[in-house]
């Protein structure tokens, strides 16, 4: 979407009628994603500064939800990832055949052989995540 200059006008009666403010409890949480969601309804169509007022609004709910609903980043290893990844995907060694021997998987798995950045290069095209969480 080409980006066009705002109507500050337009953008300030928009402004003025939702009032947008930092997001301190839950009941004010619903009713922004209420808002984002009339604007997204009539996104197609909508003008440079409904697009603005929308991303306003997001950028004010995502800040309220990682402040309300920190994420706490899971610590694994490379093995682990790969485990993992194929126990969601319902692969078996054999099924990676294409990526490395069967032995060569197992022994990463167990740990008593390292994921090279060949083979994690590989992993993450097969998984379609970052080669960095086997390395």
């Amino acid at each position: 979407m080409a980006s066009h200059a705002l109507d500050s006008k337009v953008y300030g009666k928009l402004l003025a009628k939702t009032v947008p403010a930092v997001i301190t409890t839950d009941e004010e949480h619903a009713t922004a994603l209420g808002r984002v969601s009339e604007l997204a309804m009539n996104s197609e169509g909508a003008t440079p500064e409904e697009v603005a007022l929308m991303q306003l609004w997001a950028t004010l709910i995502e800040d309220y939800e990682r402040k309300r609903w920190p994420r706490r980043r899971l610590r694994t290893t490379p093995a682990g990832m790969l485990a993992f990844l194929m126990a969601e995907n319902g692969l078996k060694q054999s099924d990676l055949a294409d990526i490395a021997s069967q032995s060569n998987i197992s022994a990463m798995l167990r740990g008593k052989r390292v994921i090279g950045k060949a083979i994690a290069e590989k992993l993450a095209k097969r998984f379609h995540v970052a080669p960095a969480l086997f390395l």
